[in-house]
C-alpha cells in the first residue's frame, strides 16, 4: 500500500499573461504589458511578480526588479535588452494560501537599432 498526497488541492489557480512590445531594439528601452488573474473572477489586488529575462539559444539570464500589478492585476515590464536574438521574458507570481501560483512567458525577437543614427 501506498499513501498518495495531492497538494494544493484546494488551493485556486491564477494565471498570467503577457503581451510582446511592438518592436524590440537592443540597448532601448521596451515596453512588455501584462495580466495576472485568479481563476474565481476576483480581482488579485496588489501583488509583486518576479520578472526574468532570457535570451534563447544559450544566452544569459537575468533577474529584473519585480514588478507590482496594479489592483485590477494589469502591470508593466520595462527593461532595455542589451544583445540581439530571441529573448523570453518571464513573469511569476509565487501564490498564497488561496491560490495556486502561476507563470507567464512571452517571446520575441530582439533587433539590432538600424536607424540612421546607429551607423554614424
Amino acid at each position: 500500500m501506498h499513501l498518495w498526497r495531492i497538494e494544493d488541492i484546494t488551493r485556486t489557480p491564477s494565471s498570467l499573461t503577457l503581451t510582446m512590445p511592438s518592436d524590440a531594439v537592443a540597448g532601448k528601452p521596451l515596453t512588455v504589458t501584462g495580466k495576472f488573474t485568479l481563476s474565481d473572477g476576483t480581482e488579485p489586488g496588489v501583488q509583486q511578480l518576479i520578472v526574468t529575462r532570457r535570451r534563447l539559444g544559450g544566452g544569459a539570464t537575468q533577474t529584473l526588479p519585480a514588478v507590482t500589478t496594479a489592483a485590477n492585476g494589469t502591470f508593466t515590464i520595462t527593461d532595455a535588452p542589451p544583445e540581439t536574438g530571441d529573448t523570453a521574458y518571464i513573469a511569476t507570481w509565487e501564490g498564497n494560501t488561496n491560490y495556486n501560483g502561476s507563470t507567464g512567458m512571452v517571446t520575441f525577437p530582439v533587433e539590432n537599432d538600424s536607424s540612421p543614427q546607429a551607423s554614424r
